[in-house]
């Protein structure tokens, strides 16, 4: 499972509009030391837990030894690849009092350049939103 949580750094720019301090702010935020980030609390109130993976009990036995350790390391095993290898998120960014909202690209997504995989996945987002902006 995996839940969503959230880092902030907060920055003093001069900047001539929200524009230009948005780039600058972006600009500086690949160089800050981790201790410039703040991790925020899990929200449960406004984020819920989402499903990865389920790993099936007979790959847990055909994977773990005997000894009390070997569960340990396929857990841990899990843990740094499962879930990072093949699953990316990308951010809706709303304002829930607004009404605004933009999706916030990350780097694995090519959107300068989009293949079939890029299309075909926001396609799947697409439609999601469409069933919403209907209702």
């Amino acid at each position: 499972m995996c839940r969503p949580r959230f880092e902030v750094a907060v920055l003093e720019i001069e900047a001539k509009d929200d524009v230009e301090a948005g780039a600058i702010a972006l600009e500086k935020a690949e160089s800050l030391p981790v201790s410039a980030w703040y991790l925020q609390a899990f929200d449960a109130k406004s984020y819920h837990p989402h499903v990865e993976e389920c790993t099936p009990q007979s790959d847990v036995e055909a994977n773990v030894g005997p000894e009390p350790w070997d569960k340990e390391s396929f857990i841990k095993e899990l843990r740094s690849t499962k879930a990072t290898e093949h699953t990316r998120y990308m951010l809706l960014q709303a304002d829930i009092n607004g009404g605004d909202g933009d999706v916030i690209f990350e780097p694995w997504f090519d959107k300068d350049n989009p293949q079939l995989l890029e299309t075909d996945i926001a396609g799947d987002w697409m439609a999601e939103l469409k069933s919403i902006q209907e209702e």
